[in-house]
């Protein structure tokens, strides 16, 4: 196997081209070199290893755990809140729940209908 370019190696790690921009600009992209006389940059094997080995141990840290952890915490947060609200889909249909709107109007223009031109032969 031979060095990657960075559209080969995000097609192997399955991520998208502007996530691996993203993760450049977070310092957590693998390292990158540019050959002389190619245009783009590569990613050799062994920087592909390292990314690997660093992402699997950020994976374990305790700060991304806790990180995680605090987001599920604000989901079923915002969860719970969202379904107090007098809005919320399991309130449709029960005595106080606004109703719909009505439709908006005719989806034809109004007035007499367009005369087609008959072709003579």
């Amino acid at each position: 196997m031979s060095d990657l370019t960075i559209l080969e190696w995000c097609a192997k790690r399955r991520i998208s081209k502007p996530t691996f921009y993203d993760l450049a600009k977070r310092g957590l992209a693998p390292e990158t070199y540019e050959m002389p006389g190619v245009r783009g940059q590569r990613i050799s094997q062994s920087a592909d290893l390292a990314w690997e080995k660093r992402m699997q141990e950020l994976k374990k840290s305790k700060e991304v755990r806790h990180a995680a952890e605090l987001r599920k915490k604000a989901a079923q947060n915002a969860g719970r809140i969202s379904a107090q609200s007098p809005m919320h889909v399991s309130k449709a249909g029960k005595p106080g729940f606004p109703k719909a709107p009505p439709p908006a109007g005719p989806k034809r223009p109004v007035g007499r209908p367009r005369k087609h031109l008959e072709v003579v032969t």
